[in-house]
């Protein structure tokens, strides 16, 4: 159970983290940001089909070409290490 709490609660900073607030502060108290769901999460980004390469001695992640999960992805990793 600690687990899953740990995951929920990692997920949910994670995406507070690479999207800005959807609203700003209401009277009723309506929630800063809309989460996507944990399942839509994993089956977007980490359920993908893919195959570790070494081209010329580099080591890449080879996926099929989706230029919406490649931009998304770029974004967050560009978001993160622009925090980190």
């Amino acid at each position: 159970m600690f687990a899953g709490i740990v995951a929920h609660n990692l997920t949910r900073e994670l995406q507070i983290q690479l999207d800005p607030r959807a609203r700003g502060t209401t009277a009723k108290r309506a929630a800063l940001w809309c989460f996507r769901e944990i399942g839509t999460l994993r089956r977007t980004f980490i359920q993908r089909a893919g195959r570790m390469i070494r081209p010329a001695g580099k080591l890449v992640l080879s996926m099929n070409s989706n230029e919406r999960i490649e931009r998304e992805l770029r974004q967050a990793l560009a978001t993160l290490n622009a925090v980190a």
